[in-house]
């Protein structure tokens, strides 16, 4: 191992290293970008197929909030540091009087109260899942062998990626290195 983890052997013993994680409040969103690694790697998500997802939150992006602030806080203020470049759209939706914030938050909790509604109505989860939204938290358990793991740490740790898949990968590689110290 001590050869291949130094690039002087053939990888193929790093194969049989195998790293198992179980990632909970993340988006659908994030999970959807997790699974697209398919060799080395399994994965077993909570699925909106058979499960009741009434009572699972919601996660904002951080730039989201960062916008709700600058159009709620101060809607004159659309600067060079500001994630706003056209506040325009944003102030023409929600009206004078309302909150960007409280209109993210009204706009989800309806579409919770839809789902929920569907379900109490009748409709099997399969269906009503199509309503949720792609921010709704979920949970999924992965199992990579070692060059898996490192191909999606190389690819997800870039920060140009989304935050939620960054900061899922920046918490992966702790726990190895924790855990592993020798890789």
């Amino acid at each position: 191992l001590e050869k291949a983890f130094a690039g002087q052997s053939i990888q193929n013993p790093l194969e049989a290293l195998s790293f198992m994680f179980t990632v909970d409040g993340v988006s659908r969103a994030c999970t959807h970008q997790i699974v697209r690694t398919r060799l080395g790697a399994s994965f077993m998500q909570h699925g909106g197929r058979d499960n009741d997802w009434r009572h699972r939150n919601w996660s904002m992006p951080e730039a989201m909030r960062r916008i709700c602030d600058v159009i709620d806080r101060n809607p004159i203020l659309i600067g060079e540091e500001s994630p706003v470049i056209n506040p325009v759209p944003l102030r023409k939706l929600v009206g004078q009087k309302d909150s960007l914030m409280g209109f993210i938050y009204d706009y989800i909790y309806r579409g919770r109260e839809l789902y929920a509604a569907l379900v109490d109505a009748g409709l099997a989860f399969q269906d009503a899942r199509h309503v949720l939204h792609i921010g709704t938290e979920t949970y999924i358990h992965e199992n990579y062998n070692y060059l898996a793991l490192k191909g999606l740490l190389a690819n997800r740790l870039e920060h140009v990626n989304d935050w939620e898949i960054n900061c899922v990968a920046q918490l992966m590689l702790r726990e190895v290195k924790m855990k592993c110290f020798p890789i």
